[in-house]
């Protein structure tokens, strides 16, 4: 599904996913051209990618990859304790170079009060 000519989802994930308005974050943190696909994964991915990527068990939350400096890709797991924005939130962050820190810390806290976004469900 084509959010926009830059952000396009996937849902590999089966159940029912909260309709969340992400394109102005992206917009936001990334810019309008930057490329980004959002795959919201299930919990075999999540658990695959998890293993493959950062050599660690169980689901990953999210992982980012940015391919370059105007495009990524996001997976994101929906079945966190944490709302998928604030997900998103995270792995644009990570997108925009990020690592995590203090500094991380601030500008999630910096784009989660501007959109109004709690830590937790």
């Amino acid at each position: 599904m084509a959010v926009s000519k830059n952000f396009n989802i996937t849902q590999v994930y089966k159940g029912t996913i909260k309709t969340v308005p992400l394109l102005p974050i992206k917009e936001a943190i990334l810019g309008k051209k930057y490329q980004l696909s959002l795959v919201y994964t299930d919990k075999k991915l999540a658990t695959k990618l998890h293993k493959e990527w950062k050599k660690k068990d169980g689901p990953a939350n999210t992982l980012a990859f940015p391919f370059d400096k105007q495009s990524g890709e996001i997976f994101l797991y929906p079945k966190s304790e944490h709302p998928i924005e604030y997900l998103f939130i995270h792995s644009c962050c990570h997108l925009k170079g990020h690592t995590h820190g203090h500094a991380m810390e601030k500008e999630e806290k910096k784009w989660r009060a501007k959109f109004g976004i709690s830590e937790v469900r």
